[in-house]
């Protein structure tokens, strides 16, 4: 998110079209990594002085910055049998247009997510969770966006 500052709206998972998901089953979205807020500006400032016999001084104060912490949310998908059906990734209570495979790949997931409205673009990188479901692993990308964002 480059060119932005502050939090990063929360990712959901609309798992209406997923099969053989029971009570105890799971769609689980959570920040993993919440990203900072904080942004400043290299100052310069310029201090004269006009006494006789000076000569004019030049000071230069540089700010340096923290480094920013990109925001990092995982999406579970678990169930009691072999996955099944569809799902919608959804940011700031906005779900993607198309759904998504519940065994869906990595970039499938990446462009379901970017084409939502002010998500921004990500990185996502796909594991197994227990013996039947996923993960995904979202990762914010752009600096505009640095910073917490909803789930």
């Amino acid at each position: 998110f480059t060119g932005r500052g502050g939090d990063v709206e929360p990712m959901l998972a609309d798992a209406l079209g997923l099969a053989n998901v029971t009570a105890g089953d799971a769609v689980t979205v959570r920040t993993h990594a919440d990203g900072s807020t904080a942004t400043a500006e290299p100052e310069v400032q310029v201090v004269r002085s006009r006494q006789a016999p000076m000569v004019s001084e030049v000071q230069t104060v540089s700010i340096m910055t923290a480094q920013l912490q990109r925001e990092v949310q995982e999406i579970w998908i678990s169930a009691s049998d072999a996955l099944s059906g569809q799902w919608k990734p959804k940011y700031n209570g906005v779900a993607s247009v198309d759904s998504i495979d519940a065994d869906a790949s990595a970039d499938e997931v990446k462009a379901a997510i970017q084409s939502i409205s002010g998500a921004g673009l990500v990185d996502v990188v796909r594991s197994r969770s227990g013996t039947r479901g996923y993960a995904w692993t979202v990762t914010f990308t752009e600096t505009d966006n640095i910073g917490n964002r909803p789930e």
